[in-house]
């Protein structure tokens, strides 16, 4: 009995931490089965388990052309029982007798009038993700906050909820790149933000309020330490840091590899979420958080995952957020209060609980 899995999202920053860690312990944790990897070319190189084979298509996710190749592979094999989509963009058809199991992470599309750049992106997305509710034999939720958004949005009732792992000692284990080399970011304190450049993310608000605190705490020599793409036209904040006449202390770094990614998160004073919306999980939190950094997360859709280990504000009154903020940056007992929080927390999402739970979802099916 095979079980095959569309890992094309490998390369991705979030839903590529899952991908990631399906590829590494899902085949050796379950050995009585036998998975198909579907990969574009390069991705997965180094994972060489027995019970795997990969097969691999040139196309990407959104291109059309991906319907019909997956289509292809899934017909080559008459013992495949489970297709598994780890993104909500799931093959158009599926052969008769595979059953079908979704990953939704978010429905953040919902929150924000501008999510989608054109019309067409708009239509795309409304048509497979009704899709994917409907033809799925089973939805995975990755928080309880996205289980009640399916039901609020698409009266969806069946989803199960499942944690997507993480293995802190694993994630700090790679050798860290030598700070020396970064010395203008690292001789300040800084406050570190990882994330892209959209609506949700509240990138607005933050530098706004992080340029008030700067104004009117003059001794405050903290940076704001801005890590991921940049492709948002709605917002310059290029433009808006230097209309704030903040240059000096905004530093916007774009993308960056893991490795490097691991220093500026050792080194941050505060890690922050200022996001109006992350659907109950944040990666980049638990990588934070690994490294006992004290964690600040809007208070609307966190707190399910975050419990008391993270400090909450709210994300749309500017007010709140500055009080909170402020507090923070100029409480050192405060901060050591959720930086132990924060690195015990870090423990609590371990692999083999999301293992357990996908395996009894595929043993429904495999035993069909």
């Amino acid at each position: 009995m095979r079980i095959a899995i569309d890992l094309r999202v490998h390369d991705w920053t979030g839903i590529g931490r899952i991908a990631k860690g399906y590829a590494k312990y899902i085949p050796e944790a379950m050995p009585e089965y036998s998975f198909i990897f579907i990969l574009n070319p390069g991705q997965a190189d180094s994972i060489t388990f027995k019970n795997v084979i990969k097969e691999y298509i040139p196309y990407k996710t959104f291109d059309f052309r991906e319907h019909y190749a997956i289509w292809k592979i899934l017909k080559q094999y008459s013992d495949i029982k489970v297709f598994h989509a780890l993104h909500f963009n799931t093959p158009f058809i599926i052969p008769a007798g595979i059953k079908l199991v979704s990953n939704i992470y978010d429905l953040a599309y919902e929150y924000t009038d501008d999510a989608f750049r054109t019309i067409f992106h708009k239509m795309y997305y409304n048509i497979f993700f009704t899709r994917t509710l409907d033809k799925s034999n089973k939805i995975i939720s990755q928080s309880n906050f996205t289980k009640k958004d399916l039901y609020k949005y698409y009266k969806h009732s069946s989803s199960e909820v499942i944690y997507p792992g993480f293995n802190p000692k694993e994630w700090k284990n790679k050798e860290l790149m030598n700070s020396n080399e970064y010395e203008e970011i690292f001789k300040d304190d800084y406050i570190l933000f990882v994330g892209i450049n959209h609506p949700r993310k509240n990138l607005k608000l933050l530098v706004e309020v992080f340029t008030e605190i700067i104004k009117t705490n003059p001794l405050l020599k903290t940076k704001l330490v801005i890590v991921g793409k940049n492709e948002d036209t709605r917002y310059n904040i290029s433009k808006d840091i230097i209309q704030k006449e903040i240059e000096d202390k905004i530093k916007l770094l774009g993308f960056v590899k893991d490795d490097f990614l691991k220093v500026l998160y050792k080194n941050a004073m505060i890690y922050i979420i200022p996001s109006l919306i992350e659907s109950g999980y944040s990666y980049p939190a638990l990588e934070a958080a690994s490294f006992g950094v004290p964690i600040m997360a809007n208070e609307y859709d966190m707190q399910e995952f975050g419990k008391n280990a993270l400090r909450y504000f709210n994300a749309i009154d500017a007010d709140d957020f500055k009080i909170k903020l402020e507090e923070f940056l100029l409480n050192k007992n405060l901060r050591k209060e959720y930086s132990e929080r924060a690195l015990k927390w870090s423990g609590s999402f371990p692999w083999s609980n999301y293992i357990n739970n996908l395996k009894n979802i595929y043993n429904l099916f495999l035993n069909d």
